[in-house]
């Protein structure tokens, strides 16, 4: 009796979610995919952040691309940023090294001069569908596309714009109305200026204590009728302003336009490394820079949320140090779990409900256990898993109570007291066997092997060689193509059915027997670099789905041998190359969740349709990962 009621609440889940999906729309989103090219409203985050006397009422934070509004004028924040070397990575995975702090940022202020605040009003328009969260609702913030600054000076408006095209920099325009005077439009510079400068051909170029910051633009100035009014920008001191050689006339309507600031030396990147999704067909990224974002997608591609990677109220941040850490999703209710990539107090997950929100659940750090690259839920035990590992100790995963939050350590290699046994990737099988991917990590005993762990998650039913010498320490996402990534430990590069496991790394592919082990077959893929993409996918039919440029390669495994298929193209509007990053294959519903360089978007898997799904798969079992 106990069987039928099981099978028959598989079959009752495998229809609900085979209904659910059957609204997955097939879509795929470029460049800003993370939404954050954006004014955000400030709810109390930005407060927290910089600490102004004066209050930010909106921000563009782009990654490093960081600018403040206030009712005064703007403030434009840069960092130098200073990646670890491969020696410096090794320190730190040796405990050698010292948490480094954060390096003082840079502002540089542009006050609109002589301006009367008290007067002035800021109207955001052009509103975005996603909100920004930062942790509880009430720190949920709206998105804008533009802010029009309100009688800055008498009869004066200043409007800002962020345009699409551009990677950064927004566009501004003063908005002279009859009666108003244009010559009384001054901005003046200050906080960590180290000089401004005009160029030969008319910029202003404002440079900082630590680079050449801000450009400004020529302006192009016109009336409201479109005629032309000749114009040019006048320096004086610490002081921009415009001239007009020939005279204006000030009964008309006068546009000093465009003005485009641009930051230069930002690192901005709209990498996205890893992709998960939910039973409703929600897609979701994890990527970008500074801190590490999450966004959810719609299952008809619209940009519902981004998390901004910190929790400023609860000093919680994604990247305490400089290093992309990692997140999985609970496929039946939405909630996100991230951790951190390092944090050399003890790592901490934290977790997100369906609409971005902080819901209280931060696991307890533990100076033992510091490192998280990879994460899963356990379908046995409903438990949030994270790989990673310890700088001193020979731990590869722990496990988070969900009662109390404490981390249960996991080392898969008893018999080996030595450390730095750091997990870069992981896959799960149906039935909920886990299989890992070491990295290399001057620990010989287990570099570059797989092993499968056993059932009691402390120790393995057998660790083999991968066959390849690919995976260094923190400098795995580091290779990823088209620019941008960051250091990291984690690959996606295992994928596993009930018969083999297969092993990608953007050049070698590699099939394994699943009960052993052993390798069978490998290849090498048509690409240039190893580790340059990621993402690998399998079905029951032994479908391969693989990262690759601007598509997702396809080959069939035969058992002896893989049969190149026909590839999927990405079909994504970029003025740059595509990299694929990682990819998640819904089995029952046929669709691939991909993501990479620039672009998040879900593809049907034709091959995989009529391939079914497991009566065990742990992606329909009725366990507590259900109700988490």
């Amino acid at each position: 009796m106990a069987n039928l009621i099981r099978l028959l609440i598989f079959l009752l889940l495998t229809q609900f979610i085979q209904a659910q999906q059957s609204l997955v729309k097939q879509f795929a989103v470029t460049r800003d995919i993370f939404g954050t090219r954006v004014f955000v409203e400030n709810k109390g985050q930005f407060d927290v952040m910089v600490g102004f006397k004066e209050k930010v009422l909106y921000a563009l934070d782009n990654d490093a691309e960081k600018i403040f509004f206030t009712k005064s004028g703007l403030y434009y924040e840069f960092k130098e940023e200073k990646l670890l070397s491969e020696r410096e990575r090794e320190k730190l995975e040796e405990g050698k090294l010292k948490k480094r702090k954060d390096d003082r940022p840079v502002y540089v202020k542009s006050t609109w001069m002589n301006s009367d605040t008290a007067r002035v009003s800021i109207i955001p328009g052009n509103k975005q569908q996603h909100y920004v969260t930062s942790g509880g609702p009430e720190w949920n913030a709206c998105t804008f596309k533009k802010l029009l600054y309100k009688n800055v000076y008498p009869q004066v408006d200043i409007e800002y714009i962020i345009p699409e095209d551009p990677g950064t920099g927004i566009k501004y325009t003063v908005i002279v109305h009859p009666g108003g005077n244009a010559e009384q439009v001054k901005i003046l510079y200050s906080g960590d200026v180290k000089k401004l400068r005009k160029t030969k051909q008319g910029q202003i170029l404002i440079t900082s204590i630590i680079n050449e910051s801000i450009t400004e633009h020529c302006p192009k100035s016109y009336y409201n009728d479109n005629t032309p009014v000749s114009s040019e920008f006048k320096i004086t001191g610490d002081t921009v302003s415009f001239n007009f050689p020939e005279n204006h006339n000030r009964t008309k309507t006068l546009l000093i336009d465009p003005w485009v600031v641009t930051t230069t030396n930002l690192s901005t990147t709209t990498a996205a490394y890893d992709v998960d999704y939910d039973v409703q067909g929600n897609t979701y990224i994890y990527g970008g820079k500074n801190p590490f974002k999450l966004a959810k997608y719609s299952n008809g591609g619209v940009l519902l949320w981004t998390f901004s990677g910190a929790l400023p109220a609860f000093g919680w941040v994604s990247d305490p140090e400089p290093y992309a850490g990692n997140f999985c999703i609970n496929k039946f209710n939405g909630k996100a779990y991230i951790g951190q990539g390092v944090n050399l107090s003890g790592t901490q997950v934290i977790r997100l409900n369906s609409t971005g929100n902080y819901d209280f659940y931060m696991s307890t750090a533990d100076s033992i256990y510091q490192e998280v690259w990879d994460m899963a839920i356990s379908c046995i035990t409903g438990e949030v898993v994270a790989f990673g590992g310890g700088h001193t100790s020979n731990l590869s995963a722990a496990t988070i109570s969900n009662i109390t939050l404490n981390l249960a350590f996991a080392t898969f290699q008893p018999s080996n007291l030595n450390p730095r046994q750091d997990v870069a990737s992981h896959c799960v099988d149906d039935a909920g066997n886990f299989y890992v991917l070491y990295s290399t990590i001057a620990n010989a005993a287990v570099n570059d092997k797989i092993c499968k762990v056993n059932a009691t998650f402390n120790g393995n039913v057998w660790t083999q060689p991968s066959g390849f010498l690919a995976m260094a320490e923190a400098g795995n996402k580091t290779l990823y193509g088209g620019g941008g990534a960051t250091d990291s430990n984690g690959l996606n590069c295992l994928a596993v059915n009930s018969t083999y496991l297969y092993y990608y790394d953007g050049l070698n592919l590699a099939a394994y027997t699943a009960s052993t082990g052993v390798m069978i077959a490998s290849t090498t893929v048509n690409a240039p670099n190893y580790r340059e993409r990621g993402g690998i996918a399998v079905d029951n039919c032994n479908n391969l789905y693989l990262g690759g440029l601007n598509q997702v390669l396809r080959y069939q495994f035969t058992g002896t041998a893989f049969v190149q298929q026909t590839a999927i193209t990405l079909a994504v509007s970029s003025a740059t190359n595509s990299y694929v990053f990682d990819i998640k294959l819904d089995k029952s519903a046929a669709i691939l969740y991909v993501c990479g360089q620039g672009f998040v978007g879900t593809y049907n898997a034709s091959a995989t349709a009529n391939c079914g799904i497991s009566s065990n798969s742990c992606y329909n079992s009725n366990n507590p990962v259900f109700g988490m």
